[in-house]
């Protein structure tokens, strides 16, 4: 019942606590899409992406200062599944779910459908900044 009543107070604070970790997050993001782009050459664009939507997500979730959010998702969990059996069993079915998505997309390469395209344009961006660093003498 306490939840009830503290999460409407917590949330402005969880808010915008992920709304400043968020810009971060994405630009540490690209920073990792950046890199795999270019120092491993034999990786897709799309794969790399998937990597660097990991990080984002896994920065999002784990960084330092990211407590408030967290506290927030207790507190709605708690609120939703208060019993210790009831959320033992929603976590059993979230991670067979979670297990069975794994699983599947093993056998898929990533991908980019929201972005039509985005996996070609970052693979010709890949090749136009090697054809311009090429140029450079001592790289």
């Amino acid at each position: 019942m306490a939840a009830a009543f503290k999460t409407p107070l917590h949330l402005p604070g969880a808010l915008m606590v992920t709304v400043l970790l968020a810009p971060l997050s994405a630009i540490a993001g690209l920073i990792l899409l950046a890199v795999l782009m270019f120092a491993y050459p034999d990786m897709t664009a799309s794969r790399a992406i998937a990597y660097s939507a990991m990080a984002v997500i896994a920065l999002l979730s784990l960084a330092p200062g990211s407590g408030a959010p967290r506290r927030q998702m207790a507190r709605l969990w708690g609120a939703l599944l208060p019993r210790t059996e009831a959320a033992l069993a929603g976590v059993l079915i979230l991670g067979i779910f979670a297990a069975v998505l794994v699983a599947l997309s093993q056998k898929q390469p990533p991908d980019t459908t929201p972005l039509n395209g985005m996996s070609q344009n970052l693979e010709s961006l890949r090749s136009d900044v090697r054809n311009l660093v090429s140029g450079v003498p001592f790289v």
